[in-house]
């Protein structure tokens, strides 16, 4: 679990813990409502105010329930379309 403080909208970038080097990390986001192996297309935002980016993925099977897994160098906004 990641705490953001106050500011909810500041990002937090995963880095390397001994180099401090970017590192790409797989989230997971529940899709309630939705069917495993259903395709859906997660849209995010890189600086946090606009939905310009987005990539499509396959909903699969986490504990019995539909989730979507991106990869990022950072925290950030999600929207499931």
């Amino acid at each position: 679990m990641v705490d953001f403080g106050n500011n909810q909208n500041a990002p937090i970038y995963f880095k390397d813990a001994i180099s401090n080097d970017p590192v790409n990390v797989q989230l997971r986001i529940p899709v309630p409502g939705a069917n495993i192996g259903d395709m859906v297309k997660v849209y995010y935002s890189q600086d946090g105010y606009s939905w310009t980016n987005s990539t499509l993925t396959t909903l699969l099977n986490v504990g019995g329930q539909p989730y979507a897994f991106v990869w990022s160098d950072h925290s950030t906004l999600f929207a499931i379309g």
